[in-house]
């Protein structure tokens, strides 16, 4: 499904034409279309395919992203066409998924992305990326599209290689998920890209918007599923408890997965028999283990494979997502293409376009609270189970089928390569580094704002929330003000009573006045706007709350 944003629709008032003159650049993508649009036919006279290549620097761990990758790499490749992945090892102790089928995957050993701080950095990834991608380059006559995902140093490495393939390698930029930082990392790195894509639709006109000079290059590819050919047989629940599953990145950033005990607690005291069974890995797992081991209705199953999950999905009735953002999350696209009910928390974009409150899902509002949430989804599940969960479950996966279908999403991918590189090739401004954290004003930018708000009125007493790499960068800055700072605080329960490098002891967020604190320094780039959302819990005990990066804020 390739969406065009950039084409004569009657509120364009942009004066830039399409770019039809690209040889190999086929004018449909650039038509306008009722979303989600098909594009019809391959063409016959395009040159040979590009080769498709994913830079997955987190490893092979339970992510959308990943398992979107690799669906679309084997699609690709039983095609006939050249894809790949790019691997790199284990990230950050995150147990990997085992994978048998490792056709297409290159797996390489470099150091953390924590790790890539400079120019030099930068270039140890952008070296082993230009030898692997050499490898991929001979295969498929030298023309490849590289797609970066998830971090900074994945993007700067990415665009370092394709500077220097003599325009034969393009990078396509994807947005994924509606957040500030990666609408940071497109901001930084659109000079470098030959496409913008939206997994959205809202996403897509989103990039349309911030970046006009760029329209006729914006398309919107959803994210896509396998459709099995099939419904399982899950009888009826008269009688027996409903199953309700979560799978995904086991975290509460951004996935709130803490919110999904409420949901059980809740459940459990209207009456509701069910079981809750949490299917992935992540950050969250230890927490989320230990508070679950008094509550009999929640299983965790840990990381599971392609085909345990499938078996989960097949088994389950409901589907629960409680995510503070998402884009189109590829978990709630194969629940609903495996006919599980939906019930998830409304997001910015995304989860109205796959699902249609009432009919293919339940959407309910999120809350600050992670009980109040808990409560609105177990209100949705109750919805859910008023309407009849297989009748959902039906209309889920129609509406996957009809609109998320992985082998038109394919046809899609390889017009787009197609595409991207026939056209010019972009360059690189020479004067704009390539670290993404130089768009959020760098490190040491950060470094100079921690230190101005630590040197405030000397009565204060500050705790820093974030027990991370983002800390461990501005550690030098900090430790200038050592005497003000009590205690690290963070969301993680496992960490709460160690000593974090030696330095200071990580505390629960709930604690920080009871220490003496006064003020609360939020030290994240990836997460400040999602724990800045959730501030209240200091505001509550009477601290005051900073941030470094509120100049990035958008509306």
């Amino acid at each position: 499904m390739l969406w065009a944003i950039g084409a004569h629709n009657a509120d364009d008032t942009s004066t830039t034409p399409p770019r039809r003159d690209r040889p190999g650049y086929d004018r449909r993508v650039h038509e306008p279309t009722n979303y989600p649009g098909a594009c019809g036919p391959p063409r016959t006279d395009e040159p040979a395919p590009a080769g498709l290549v994913f830079l997955l620097p987190q490893g092979l761990t339970v992510t959308g992203v990943n398992t979107w990758a690799r669906s679309v790499v084997k699609t690709l490749r039983a095609r006939g066409r050249p894809a790949w992945a790019i691997v790199h090892g284990g990230h950050g102790g995150h147990r990997e998924i085992t994978d048998p089928e490792s056709s297409g995957l290159i797996r390489l050993d470099l150091p953390p992305a924590e790790d890539v701080r400079d120019t030099e950095g930068v270039a140890v990834w952008g070296r082993a990326y230009t030898n692997a991608l050499r490898r991929c380059a001979h295969v498929s006559g030298g023309r490849l599209a590289l797609i970066p995902t998830r971090h900074d140093a994945c993007f700067a490495a990415g665009v370092w290689a394709s500077t220097r393939s003599s325009g034969a390698w393009r990078v396509v930029l994807w947005q994924q998920l509606d957040s500030r930082y990666e609408d940071a990392l497109l901001e930084h790195f659109e000079p470098g890209a030959s496409a913008l894509v939206g997994a959205s639709a809202l996403l897509a006109r989103s990039l349309a918007d911030r970046f006009p000079h760029r329209r006729t290059e914006v398309v919107c590819i959803p994210n896509a599923v396998e459709v099995p050919d099939a419904l399982p047989d899950r009888g009826s629940c008269t009688g027996r408890a409903v199953r309700v599953l979560y799978t995904g990145r086991v975290e509460h950033e951004q996935k709130r997965v803490l919110a999904l005990l409420h949901l059980s607690d809740t459940l459990d005291s209207r009456g509701v028999p069910h079981e809750l069974r949490v299917v992935g890995d992540g950050p969250a797992l230890a927490e989320l283990r230990g508070m679950s081991a008094s509550r009999s209705s929640v299983s965790l199953t840990g990381a599971l494979d392609g085909a345990g999950v499938r078996r989960e999905l097949e088994r389950a009735d409901v589907f629960v997502l409680a995510s503070r953002n998402e884009g189109l999350s590829y978990s709630l696209l194969e629940a609903m293409a495996h006919g599980c009910a939906p019930v998830l928390t409304r997001t910015r974009s995304g989860s109205d376009e796959a699902v249609e409150h009432g009919v293919s899902g339940w959407i309910v509002d999120g809350a600050e609270d992670d009980r109040a949430t808990g409560e609105a989804l177990a209100d949705g599940v109750e919805g859910a189970l008023g309407l009849g969960l297989a009748t959902i479950g039906q209309a889920a996966r129609a509406r996957v089928r009809d609109r998320y279908s992985l082998s038109v999403h394919c046809d899609s991918l390889e017009e787009l390569c197609g595409g991207v590189v026939a056209g010019s090739t972009p360059a690189w401004p020479a004067q704009r580094p390539l670290l993404a954290r130089v768009a959020r004003g760098g490190d040491a930018a950060a470094a100079e704002r921690a230190g101005s708000i630590l040197a405030q009125d000397l009565g204060r007493r500050f705790v820093i929330h974030g027990a991370g790499g983002h800390t461990r960068r501005l550690l030098g800055a900090l430790r200038a003000h050592d005497d003000r700072i009590l205690a690290l605080a963070d969301d993680e329960r496992s960490l709460w009573g160690r000593v974090w490098r030696g330095w200071r002891t990580v505390i629960d967020p709930a604690e920080a006045a009871s220490l003496g604190a006064t003020d609360v320094l939020i030290s994240s780039d990836l997460h400040e706007d999602s724990i800045w959302d959730r501030r209240e819990i200091y505001q509550r005990q009477g601290l005051r709350v900073h941030r470094l990066y509120a100049s990035l804020s958008s509306t």
